[in-house]
Formats: structure tokens, sequence, C-alpha cells
């Protein structure tokens, strides 16, 4: 999974090296490369999210405050 999904993935950024990152480092690794990471699941509740599509916008579900799981680029 590459964000922002706009972008062939050669030039960008593997998402995935965020999975088994503190909340707040995964954040910051995913802002650095010039997107944005919102939690959609958080132990378990599910939150609301916005309808609009943004190709920067990185969406994870975290446990415990680690990034378990990816939910998408959009």
């Amino acid at each position: 999974m590459y964000c922002p999904a706009d972008v062939p993935a050669a030039r960008a950024f593997d998402a995935r090296v965020v999975l088994g990152m503190a909340e707040r480092r995964a954040a910051g690794t995913a802002r650095k490369a010039g997107c944005n990471m919102v939690v959609v699941v958080r132990d378990g509740e599910r939150f609301g999210i916005t309808a609009n599509y943004d190709p920067r916008r990185l969406q994870v579900e975290t446990k415990d405050g680690v990034v378990t799981r990816l939910e998408g680029v959009n």
C-alpha cells in the first residue's frame, strides 16, 4: 500500500513500514513522507471518517497504541 495514492509506487511512501510502530511515531513517519495518518479503529472502536477522497490520507487501525493494520489510502 503506497501513499500518496496518486503517484507511481516507485516515488511513493510504502505505508507498510508503519505496521508495528507506536501510533505517534507512525504518524510522524507518514507526515515526513507527505501523508496524513488517521486512526479509524482504536482498540476495537471504529470512528467515523469523512467521505471525501484524499490520496494522502493513510487510514490505520491501532491496538494498545501500536499500528496493527492498514485500512487504506484515501
